[in-house]
């Protein structure tokens, strides 16, 4: 079970929430992805694996860069934060269908939340509903 994190600057947003992703789940679920090239490398492999994208735009020109990659993500959960104060509509994020939207100047430990559920997971990053496949020990 793993998630990838993409966000290609290393702002405060995008450390703020690396390291809350890092502090709720085990560090061996997330693939981070800090450029495009290795975000479209990683959802040209199997994603078999993979509960969840989280994508942090950081403006309307990434956003147009990524918009090709809609149709490999239909399958996935997305999860999309903009910049706050952002001149990118709702409408143009609608095109990923994701499961939660929301801005870097809102409270990001709502992504947290949100992931948690998506991967069914309790808070410390032990799995609330394991298969026969999975184990809650490292």
């Amino acid at each position: 079970m793993t998630y990838i994190y993409y966000a290609k600057e290393n702002t405060e947003a995008a450390k703020i929430l690396h390291q809350a992703l890092q502090s709720a789940f085990r560090k061996s679920w997330m693939k981070r992805c800090r450029t495009l090239a290795e975000l479209t490398k990683r959802l040209h492999e199997p994603i078999y694996d993979v509960c969840a994208v989280i994508l942090l735009i950081d403006d309307r020109k990434e956003l147009e860069e990524i918009l090709y990659l809609r149709d490999i993500l239909w399958d996935i959960k997305v999860i999309i934060i903009f910049p706050g104060q952002s001149n990118i509509s709702t409408m143009e994020a609608l095109a990923f269908r994701p499961r939660f939207l929301t801005w870097t100047d809102a409270d990001l430990s709502q992504v947290v939340d949100v992931l948690g559920k998506m991967m069914r997971c309790e808070p410390g990053g032990k799995i609330a509903i394991a298969t026969s496949h999975e184990s809650n020990t490292e």
